[in-house]
């Protein structure tokens, strides 16, 4: 197969059924790219994403090289690569200032699954796609908070574009983390088909998530005067 070295910016990692969910933009195309493998829920080994340096796990703005095997879309993910989980190596970590800049367009696209307040989405949406549809997107938001709700599920609130947002958060580097931050940025996901346990239907759902989270400073800090 045709093995393609990336250096990728992390802006997810996080936990998953049997392992780790990264994501992130090619420092070189600054297209999205989600690794992943051929285990049962396409997750990467946890043994894979620590940072060698710090023995800690990978965090948003670290640098990696990997080596992708083969594009591999899902209908509701087309961001989905598969990787040889063995060849993950940090390269570093840049600093949001140093890297602020390359992200505006990405940053001022609209996510077509932000369009609408629902937290979910039907299945049957991609049935209309011809094309894979995007699944990743980075917004700066103002002010975040996390919490938790009353089932004890990790969640983070935010306002983005007229709608007030509570979604389920999924980096687990904030666990004990219930705060309010200031701007941030935050890197959404979709996630895979699945059937709350509080619903009565069989009805399974994408549902919009958040992965990632980097806290910004001072907006007079990232966009040089013009």
């Amino acid at each position: 197969c045709n093995i393609m070295k990336i250096q990728m910016l992390v802006l997810a990692n996080s936990k998953k059924s049997g392992g780790r969910c990264l994501a992130g933009i090619d420092t070189q195309t600054l297209q999205w790219v989600r690794p992943i493998t051929d285990n049962l829920h396409c997750e990467v080994p946890t043994k894979n994403t620590l940072n060698k340096e710090t023995e800690k796990q990978l965090r948003p703005l670290d640098i990696i090289e990997l080596e992708l095997t083969e594009h591999h879309p899902l209908k509701y993910q087309r961001e989905n690569w598969l990787c040889r989980p063995e060849s993950i190596s940090s390269k570093g970590s840049v600093s949001i200032e140093s890297f602020y800049s390359r992200l505006i367009p990405e940053i001022e696209s609209t996510a077509w699954f932000l369009a609408d307040a629902d937290v979910k989405i039907d299945p049957d949406v991609y049935k209309r796609y011809k094309t894979n549809a995007p699944s990743l997107a980075l917004i700066e938001v103002a002010s975040t908070k996390l919490f938790h709700n009353h089932y004890g599920s990790r969640r983070i609130a935010f306002h983005h574009e007229e709608t007030n947002w509570d979604l389920p958060f999924t980096d687990d580097f904030y666990e004990g983390d219930d705060s309010d931050l200031g701007r941030t940025l935050l890197c959404l996901s979709i996630g895979e088909e699945w059937k709350p346990n509080w619903e009565t239907s069989t009805k399974t759902w994408h549902y919009k998530l958040v992965a990632g989270l980097i806290s910004l400073p001072a907006k007079s800090y990232l966009v040089p005067p013009v």
